[in-house]
């Protein structure tokens, strides 16, 4: 920023809009003025304190710019900003006032400057009252009206009556720029000289706003602002016009619920001079306030120094490498993160002012802001932090220390927040729906869960429904998944107790369409994608923790029942226990559903008595690429939104699925369950079934022994050549099948053996014993060896 008008860039060029640079802009100003009939008496001071030719010799030698009525600052550019080496104030009587160390003057040039400064008149600063909004456009009143109006920047008071100063932009052909801060004073002229703080651009725009976005300079501010003002045009570089805010991919964040609920203010002076604003405005404000500095090592290095200088409760937005150098929300989202939704709430991170330093005695102690600790809490166990810009996140103690240090005094932050009662919770929960802080079982809780961000939109919804009837083209599967999925967006507070499975062999049907679309219906804070070795193999289950879907492509698990298994707990159970890594085990509420995907029809193996997964019948044909180009474009409109309101609508007119509810059968499943049952399964299940229908049909009553059923069964696997079933999990499928094992009850201490041949043996029955009047007796009539059921074997 350059402020030394002696020497104005461009000296003697034309100037946009016909002005040649500053310094003719002033002259012109001040003869426009003496031709109004004010004059200036001998020693009126024109433009300040270099006007003093004793100042000028002090200022020559310090290499000092004018910067102000009775300010100089020594300056040293710094890539493309400027920062202040040193800033010389003048008192009222002339004294130079506390000048930083190495730039004071000597005896001789203050007693010179003193001994001339009484000749002087000096001028007061004076912001210009205007009646109307926009003040009026004479260039003989108003020097700065001389350039284009883009290059102006009008910085209103907060009641938007006094226009307290403008900037002036001017753009140099070899890409640099210069600014040039014009205010009014009491003699009624405009001179290039800073007020002795810097006022907040857009400060007008505060009354009644909840969210301020705090950006590096007007630019940016005003890039911003107008976006959200006016629908038909999203500025980019306050040039190319792609749409309104509306289609800006951060629209809805920057503009608010409504128009008026978010104002974009600006800061003045660059990165290095934040330490000149006046923040006050901001705090009177009571608003949320997010700073947004360009993308650079001194942008970003500038939110410390706001949050140093104006001790803000305030957050800001941090961009990383994969943006631009020198990014801010003037410049268009790029493609690739427009393309990967990449979220403005993404990239928040604490930034208020952590710590006061407290002196007892020489040794100076640290204590927490009462503006800093309302903004965390922290957890007994698991021990953790979380902070209110992210509120499903926990932090540890390392991370909370290496997070706050640019905005603290102290090393160690995280041991002073824990020593602040308020913001101790007992544990973590994970409560859909619920507040951030509640009480469970009579403890107090730090709530993980995180409300969806995605709002209702109104609109057709055909896009979807053509979608879901050529991905299921089974009408009986599409209500229950519709109703499975209208349950999940529309109804938090239910958990349901089966999963979907989503399979077909073609690879390219809809099966990560379905998945990315349910992950929106409830937020990405509450998505995880665990893969399937994470389910089976991994020792940690915090994938399943503090989360409300869990999606998992591409498994397969074969003939290994491993999968199914480990997936009884968290897909039925309401408690979870949580195993993460560096934590110690703990408890909390299970709300995790999860879609299974998978290019196999032998994904899982389940059996027919299975209440835990819908299996609906997928297409196994493509739809057209330009289908698919056409439904995502449908979908990064407002098709989502509207995806969720006719959710909603779903529930309300057709009922939500039930807590408890077992996932209907299906065809699909049910030629799953018959495909994936292995040989020994089967001739196990078909001998069961045998022994079962001879009762039903010719009310044959039989009984075998277990021992020799178990000894065919096994001569049968050797014969096939296939791995038979244990002893217990082939007596649990002939029971499930409907027959009856009579033996010995260890838990109720009664014996139901029979004495065969002397000796007592388990008995295998297809009708009930205990129904008839001696069953023992009934058992002998009905006992017979395989071999006379027309089972070959060898005999008992």
């Amino acid at each position: 920023m350059n402020h030394e008008i002696e020497k104005p860039p461009g000296e003697g060029e034309a100037k946009p809009g016909g002005a040649s640079n500053a310094q003719e802009q002033l002259t012109t100003a001040e003869g426009a003025n003496q031709s109004e009939g004010e004059t200036f008496t001998m020693g009126a001071i024109k433009r300040g304190v270099v006007d003093i030719p004793e100042v000028m010799e002090y200022a020559k030698r310090l290499g000092a710019v004018h910067r102000g009525m009775k300010k100089l600052a020594v300056i040293e550019q710094v890539g493309k900003y400027q920062r202040d080496l040193a800033v010389i104030r003048f008192s009222d009587d002339g004294e130079i006032l506390d000048p930083p160390e190495g730039y004071a003057p000597s005896e001789a040039e203050q007693a010179a400057i003193l001994a001339v400064w009484k000749r002087y008149t000096w001028p007061e600063y004076q912001p210009m009252l205007c009646t109307a909004r926009t003040h009026s456009h004479d260039p003989s009143r108003f020097p700065f009206q001389r350039s284009p109006s883009d290059a102006l920047y009008e910085y209103w008071d907060e009641k938007h009556e006094h226009l307290e100063m403008v900037e002036e932009r001017w753009d140099n052909e070899d890409g640099t720029k210069d600014f040039y801060i014009w205010t009014h004073w009491s003699d009624k002229t405009w001179r290039i000289a800073e007020p002795d703080q810097l006022p907040l651009y857009n400060k007008h725009l505060l009354k009644g706003v909840s969210t301020v976005f705090l950006h590096e300079g007007a630019k940016a501010a005003r890039a911003v602002q107008r976006l959200i003002e006016d629908d038909g045009e999203y500025v980019a570089g306050e040039a190319a016009r792609v749409g309104g805010w509306s289609d800006h991919p951060w629209g809805e964040t920057l503009r608010g619920s409504r128009l008026g609920a978010v104002a974009h203010l600006g800061w003045t002076g660059g990165a290095k001079r934040a330490y000149a604003t006046d923040f006050s405005p901001l705090r009177r404000s009571g608003a949320r306030i997010i700073v947004v500095a360009d993308n650079d090592r001194n942008g970003i290095d500038a939110v410390r120094d706001i949050s140093r200088q104006s001790r803000l409760k305030m957050e800001a937005v941090i961009f990383n490498d994969e943006w631009p150098d020198g990014f801010d929300l003037a410049d268009k989202i790029p493609a690739e993160h427009a393309e990967k939704k990449t979220r403005l709430e993404d990239l928040l991170s604490p930034a208020t002012w952590v710590t006061d330093t407290i002196y007892t005695g020489r040794r100076p102690s640290h204590v927490i802001r009462s503006e800093a600790i309302a903004e965390w809490l922290w957890t007994i166990s698991p021990p953790l932090f979380f902070h209110s810009a992210s509120p499903g996140r926990g932090y540890s103690d390392t991370e909370v220390d290496a997070m706050l240090r640019p905005f603290s005094d102290a090393e160690m932050t995280a041991r002073l927040i824990r020593q602040n009662l308020s913001a101790r919770a007992d544990g973590v929960a994970y409560l859909p729906g619920e507040k951030r802080v509640l009480s469970r079982d009579g403890r107090r809780k730090v709530n993980k869960w995180v409300p969806p961000r995605l709002q209702e939109k109104e609109g057709s919804a055909w896009p979807f429904a053509r979608m879901i009837v050529s991905r299921f083209p089974d009408r009986d599967d599409r209500r229950p998944l519709l109703k499975w999925g209208a349950t999940l967006r529309a109804v938090p507070t239910t958990r349901m107790e089966y999963a979907i499975l989503l399979q077909s062999e073609t690879q390219g049907t809809g099966k990560t369409t379905l998945g990315s679309i349910a992950a929106q219906m409830v937020g990405e804070d509450n998505v995880s994608r665990p893969n399937e070795s994470d389910l089976t193999e991994g020792q940690f289950n915090s994938h399943f923790a503090a989360k409300r879907l869990a999606i998992v492509d591409e498994i397969y698990s074969g003939h290994s029942r491993k999968t199914v298994n480990k997936l009884k707990s968290p897909i039925t159970d309401t408690k979870l226990r949580v195993n993460e890594k560096y934590q110690a085990p703990y408890e909390m509420e299970n709300w995790i559903h999860f879609i299974f995907s998978s290019n196999d029809l032998i994904a899982l193996l389940i059996d027919n008595t299975d209440r835990r997964f819908f299996v609906p019948r997928m297409a196994e044909t493509k739809l057209s690429p330009a289908f698919w180009r056409a439904f995502h474009e449908w979908l990064k409109g407002d098709g989502l939104g509207i995806i969720a309101r006719c959710a909603r609508e779903w529930v309300e007119k057709h009922g939500a699925v039930r807590p408890g509810e077992a996932a209907p059968m299906t065809r699909a499943k049910a030629e799953m369950i018959d495909s994936s049952v292995s040989d020994a399964m089967r001739l196990a299940r078909e001998t069961a079934k045998d022994l079962v229908e001879r009762s039903a049909q010719d009310g044959q009553r039989i009984a075998v022994t277990v021992e020799g059923l178990h000894h065919w069964y096994r001569g049968e696997c050797r014969a096939k050549d296939i791995k038979p079933l244990s002893g217990n999990r082939l007596n649990k499928e002939l029971r499930r099948a409907g027959l009856y094992i009579r033996g010995r009850d260890d838990r109720a201490g009664l014996d139901h053996r029979v004495v065969i041949n002397g000796r007592k043996l388990p008995i295998l029955t297809n009708f009930n014993a205990d129904d008839e009047a001696e069953p023992t007796q009934a058992i002998r009539n009905a006992l017979k060896n395989m071999n006379d059921l027309g089972f070959e074997g060898e005999p008992l």
